[in-house]
């Protein structure tokens, strides 16, 4: 898993291998959570498509939403984000 693109504060985009997953920092009234999606076939070809527009698209609805995305939640594949983003250079804005 290697980080492909982020908006620091917001979200990580990841690909393993074909697949993607999105992680994404939800500001909720009493605290943050994250929420880790597997990208859909539906949301493989947009993100083809619109790339970086569809990216921020999704990760705005689910920061407003997360509610309707926590089912969706892998956080069995934390620890491997994790890693990535450990790994993923950071350079300064």
């Amino acid at each position: 898993m290697e980080v492909e693109d982020h908006v620091a504060g917001g979200w990580f985009l990841l690909g393993d291998g074909e697949q993607h997953y999105l992680d994404v920092n939800c500001h909720l009234p009493m605290v943050d959570v994250s929420i880790l999606l597997r990208l859909e076939p539906d949301e493989e070809a947009e993100l083809r498509a619109l790339g970086r527009v569809f990216t921020e698209y999704l990760a705005a609805k689910v920061a407003y939403w997360p509610d309707r995305y926590r089912a969706r939640d892998r956080q069995d594949r934390a620890a491997e984000v994790t890693a990535a983003v450990a790994r993923w250079p950071v350079s300064p804005a």
